[in-house]
């Protein structure tokens, strides 16, 4: 199976977050897009990054390996001195990741574990434990999505 490579210039998002872990993830982030999306932080973030589409991205990092882990949900930035001190951004440098492609409907967490587990090391692909996994919205929370694994030692 051929894996598509997406090479990313460095960029920003804009958002909230919740730290969590894999027993926890469900709720944790049912719970984080309930407040950004039912308490005006959608509208705030969207007037400051210019963005009122359905594009969406979440980054998660790990803040203890391989347990606990940030995932912070919102808006690509343009202009980072922009950001209003309330919301949590995250700068995600240059790399290239490795991407899989969803249709609406499909869990998530399972795509992630499939991608990892097996997609990636049978495609001869090691992520990057310490780099930033992204999921990307192009049309909304709902809608298809993409995973996006940071690799390692891949050139950017």
């Amino acid at each position: 199976m051929q894996i598509p490579l997406l090479t990313k210039s460095d960029f920003q998002i804009c958002g909230c977050y919740v730290e969590t872990s894999l027993t926890e993830h469900n709720s944790d982030v049912s719970a984080l897009y309930e407040r950004y999306f039912n308490s005006g932080i959608a509208e705030r973030i969207s007037a400051v990054t210019d963005d009122y589409g359905t594009e969406y991205y979440s980054v998660t990092w790990y803040t203890q390996l391989h347990e606990r882990y940030r995932y912070l949900f919102g808006k690509k930035v343009n202009n980072p001195t922009l950001l209003p001190t309330e919301f949590e951004s995250k700068s995600v440098p240059a790399a290239r990741y490795a991407v899989a492609s969803f249709s609406q409907g499909q869990d998530v967490y399972q795509a992630w574990t499939d991608f990892l587990n097996t997609m990636l090391p049978n495609a001869g692909y090691t992520p990057d434990i310490d780099g930033n996994f992204i999921e990307y919205f192009p049309d909304g929370i709902y809608g298809r999505y993409e995973i996006w694994a940071p690799l390692v030692n891949a050139d950017v």
